[in-house]
């Protein structure tokens, strides 16, 4: 008899094993302590001078021979203004001068009937000049324009090195941002306990167009005018202006 108890009891005990084996899975809920946020949006503002300078040249000739006689007065003039141009840069601080947008096409008239007509011929042909030296663009845009050049297409100054300004400013941006927002919590007897999410962006004008301003040798005072031809010119300044950078935060911190 105490041998089939002892039996009983070894098989009561192995059923009691596997039940456990196959028992449902038990979830605890562990309390987490609850944390509070604090919110801060920051805008960090700089005016910064350009250090280059993209002149637009356009010559543009035409002709009612041939495409020919157009191309050969474009390429007269623009050799020209290339030359010109090429000993007023500096190429040991990246500056280049480079062709853009060269067309030659004939031009047209209709009559009543709409049939059109070849009347001549026009080319195009736009010199871009990339330079640092942003006191000879007023030079430059004159020099060109009594070597034959048509107009001016553009002028923009800009920055050479825009992304690290941008990266310095976001991270005073930051850093002003975390400054501010331990401030707030301290006065709301808080800490900051870490992040929730943290956005950054860096925008603002990379360029601008400068502003003009034509006047003549009769207009300019008499120290002005020293050192300048006698006879009436026509002087072109050209004003940089200034470029507006402009870094943005927007900070969710977890305080307790």
């Amino acid at each position: 008899m105490k041998k089939i108890l002892a039996v009983l009891m070894i098989l009561g005990l192995g059923a009691g094993v596997a039940n456990l084996a196959w028992a449902a899975p038990v979830t605890i809920d562990v309390p987490v302590p609850e944390r509070g946020t604090l919110s801060l949006n920051l805008s960090t503002i700089k005016e910064i001078s350009p250090d280059v300078a993209d002149v637009t040249i356009v010559i543009t000739t035409k002709s009612k021979k041939s495409v020919q006689d157009a191309s050969a007065e474009n390429k007269e003039i623009s050799d020209k203004v290339y030359a010109a141009l090429k000993a007023m840069i500096d190429v040991t601080k990246d500056d280049y001068i480079k062709t853009a947008n060269f067309t030659a096409s004939p031009d047209y008239v209709y009559n009543s009937t709409g049939k059109p007509t070849i009347k001549g011929y026009t080319v195009n042909n736009n010199i871009i000049v990339h330079t640092k030296k942003l006191e000879k663009v007023g030079e430059m845009v004159d020099k060109s324009i009594n070597l034959g050049a048509t107009s001016i297409g553009n002028i923009n100054f800009s920055l050479s090195n825009y992304t690290e300004i941008c990266d310095n400013l976001l991270g005073m941006a930051s850093k002003n941002a975390y400054n501010q927002a331990t401030i707030a919590a301290k006065n709301s007897a808080s800490l900051i306990t870490g992040i929730k999410s943290f956005n950054i962006s860096c925008t603002g004008n990379s360029s601008v167009v400068p502003r003009s301003v034509n006047f003549s040798a009769k207009m300019m005072s008499a120290d002005m005018a020293e050192g300048v031809m006698a006879k009436e010119e026509s002087f072109t300044v050209i004003e940089s202006g200034a470029l507006k950078i402009n870094a943005y935060v927007n900070a969710v911190y977890f305080v307790k």
